[in-house]
């Protein structure tokens, strides 16, 4: 692809959709302030999942953190095909509203099926 369709500029490859693409790398800086951590990004998705299991954030839940980059990357997907197959595009402001409800949706209910689960077993 000599595109992407996100920007708009640079040529999409994974890494540059996921991690450097200008839209993605405000949300991903605002997420990083909103939580207090200083982050680099580095430069593979591969290394970025690497690093992301060592460092915790959300105050220390584990479970809460590993969603975000998961979320977003399915978040992200989700824009892509809607840009590149339905021709229907979110502002950054829609995109990172959809991002935040969709990684609390995952959250509440991650912690309603671990007490069913809990409840179970």
């Amino acid at each position: 692809m000599d595109w992407c369709f996100m920007c708009k500029k640079d040529g999409e490859s994974v890494n540059h959709l996921f991690l450097h693409c200008e839209m993605v790398t405000d949300l991903w800086n605002k997420l990083f302030a909103r939580v207090g951590i200083a982050w680099v990004m580095p430069f593979h998705v591969v290394e970025f999942l690497a690093s992301w299991q060592g460092a915790v954030g959300c105050g220390g839940n584990k479970a809460e953190w590993r969603m975000i980059p998961l979320c977003l990357f399915w978040c992200l997907w989700l824009e892509r095909k809607g840009r590149c197959f339905q021709d229907c595009e979110c502002t950054m402001g829609e995109f990172r509203d959809f991002f935040f409800s969709t990684l609390n949706f995952w959250v509440n209910n991650l912690v309603r099926d671990m007490n069913i689960c809990n409840a179970l077993f």
